[in-house]
């Protein structure tokens, strides 16, 4: 009996973690865009969108700005909702953390290493961009 509250409790705690760590989106349709808005500074203000580039925040801004400022302009406000939710799905998918086991140089212990999808990315690149410029040894 204790072990079927015990699974129960476990199962509602992820459920509710996870429901705290999902994707934000902007929908207009529902109407309140302050609050919309509100929680979308929270959201992006956290871990979940740890790797939203300065570039993306400033146009998600302008996004919503422009949303909330001209609210009976329809069409334009479907794209800037379709760009603000592009954008926010880009910062959240790559700030989702891998992690994984590795076993350092030397040693029979493996340590956990754990990187967002961007900088998995930036490190592909980095690696790549050694492995192509020549060294110069003068």
């Amino acid at each position: 009996m204790k072990g079927i509250i015990f699974t129960g409790l476990l199962l509602l705690s992820t459920t509710l973690s996870a429901a705290s760590d999902a994707l934000v989106q902007l929908d207009i349709s529902k109407g309140d865009i302050a609050g919309q808005r509100a929680g979308i500074m929270k959201a992006i203000s956290g871990s979940e969108y740890s790797e939203l580039a300065d570039a993306n925040r400033l146009e998600l801004y302008r996004q919503l700005d422009a949303i909330e400022q001209n609210p009976s302009a329809a069409e334009r406000n479907l794209a800037s909702q379709k760009r603000a939710n592009d954008i926010l799905a880009t910062g959240y998918a790559d700030s989702r953390l891998i992690c994984r086991q590795v076993k350092e140089i030397g040693s029979n212990m493996s340590k956990r290493s754990c990187m967002t999808v961007a900088a998995k990315r930036r490190a592909a690149e980095k690696a790549k961009f050694d492995k192509a410029t020549p060294i110069r040894i003068n």
